[in-house]
């Protein structure tokens, strides 16, 4: 069947039609990967939330998106990519793609798309959700991509690891500008000390919470170890700071930007914590991984756990 007939299927299946094999949509090996596609898009198609648990390992569900993609409009392409992510990631911690396939096939789009926007949602995705183990693999043809100008993400650049990459910033340019703040944590990356210092200072320098926390996640980018050391040494910080109309500690940032140096560490992967979620128990099981990895000690007593809670109506 060629893949416009299959594309054809799919939109003419109704709703009642997929709903019949729900049941068997699960990432338990009782259905093939093109009716999981087909799900997918119909999920998309109507606004409905995607079936993720459906996707999780399921790298063969890539060679069925291959042959649909290009026939899905822009904004379908996108929110394929989304749900893309989830086939490289565990159904308990959806934070990072663990999966070479899926890698791979964000490589392929952000490098081969014929439209720039989902060339460059591609390499958002790979700098977010991707640990840089898996785009080292792919230094050689993201490289070409940007060098062509078909890809234009300094932070991706950073992640490649290439020392070629390095030359490209110090080069500067339209995508390379010193002035960027990108482009410079990506040089940073890739070994400009003097660059990493700088970023060490800002963030300790900085005195309001949200540009803190930025900074941090910064750092945790950067990855080095004096940028190790200045998040570790804050552990143990009180500062709380508005994040959109929530309380949210600090602590809780700094956590999330260890978790970009060390992805493999789960004790530092929970993400985005909201309410009650935020405990004593998991503050201490971090410091306890600080003080054995780093050999952290603690000057100060541990702040309470500051569970994100909206702020009062002024």
């Amino acid at each position: 069947m060629s893949s416009k007939m299959l594309v054809l299927g799919i939109l003419m299946l109704t709703v009642p039609q997929m709903a019949l094999g729900q049941a068997s949509l699960l990432p338990d090996g009782s259905v093939d990967a093109r009716a999981v596609v087909e799900r997918l898009v119909e999920d998309i198609k109507h606004n409905r939330p995607v079936q993720w648990q459906a996707l999780i390992g399921r790298d063969d569900v890539l060679e069925e998106l291959r042959k649909i993609s290009g026939l899905l409009n822009a904004k379908e392409r996108r929110q394929i990519l989304d749900a893309v992510l989830n086939i490289g990631m565990q159904k308990d911690q959806r934070r990072w793609v663990r999966s070479c396939a899926v890698t791979a096939y964000l490589v392929e789009v952000a490098v081969d798309a014929d439209d720039k926007g989902l060339r460059q949602h591609a390499g958002e995705l790979l700098v977010e959700y991707v640990p840089a183990t898996y785009i080292k693999v792919h230094a050689a043809e993201l490289l070409k991509a940007m060098k062509e100008g078909k890809l234009e993400n300094a932070l991706l650049l950073g992640k490649t690891g290439a020392e070629e990459g390095l030359e490209l910033v110090a080069k500067g340019g339209k995508l390379w500008s010193v002035n960027d703040v990108t482009a410079r944590a990506a040089a940073a990356r890739l070994g400009d000390t003097a660059l990493s210092r700088s970023f060490v200072e800002a963030y300790q320098l900085e005195k309001d919470g949200r540009k803190k926390a930025h900074l941090a996640k910064t750092l945790g980018y950067i990855g080095d170890a004096a940028c190790v050391l200045a998040l570790a040494r804050d552990m143990r910080t009180p500062i709380v700071y508005d994040a959109g109309g929530v309380r949210r500690s600090l602590r809780v940032d700094i956590i999330a930007a260890l978790g970009e140096v060390y992805p493999q560490e789960a004790v530092l992967q929970k993400r985005d914590v909201q309410g009650d979620q935020e405990t004593d128990e998991w503050y201490d099981a971090v410091e306890k991984w600080l003080e054995r990895y780093l050999g952290m000690t603690w000057q100060t007593e541990r702040p309470k756990p500051f569970s994100s809670t909206p702020l009062p109506v002024q």
